[in-house]
């Protein structure tokens, strides 16, 4: 065989994304809107602390420990797919939006 029929060959085995609904919701919606609330919080996490006279330190803990889960959180999901990934950022998504509508303070 010739080199290039290698090559063409190579194309036809490539995966395709599929363009549906499906897609854009679970692939590009859940991640954005996740990664938008969790963005936004982020600049008035240390401002809500120093407010509240609470250590800085506690702060900090609370984030090491949360990338710490989210780490091993990720894993789960490499390892699980997509039936695991779907549920647990629709999970996160509700409880960051509950976060958002009722604030305590």
């Amino acid at each position: 065989e010739q080199p290039e029929e290698d090559f063409v060959d190579a194309l036809d085995d490539l995966e395709t994304l599929p363009c549906n609904c499906s897609y854009v919701f679970v692939c590009i919606l859940l991640p954005l809107l996740n990664g938008t609330i969790n963005g936004f919080l982020w600049p008035g996490y240390s401002l809500h602390f120093a407010e509240n006279e609470w250590s800085l330190v506690t702060g900090g803990l609370a984030i090491a420990s949360g990338c710490l889960l989210r780490a091993g959180t990720q894993q789960l999901q490499l390892r699980g797919g997509y039936w695991l990934i779907v549920p647990m950022a629709v999970i996160h998504l509700v409880f960051a939006v509950l976060a958002l509508i009722y604030q305590t303070s």
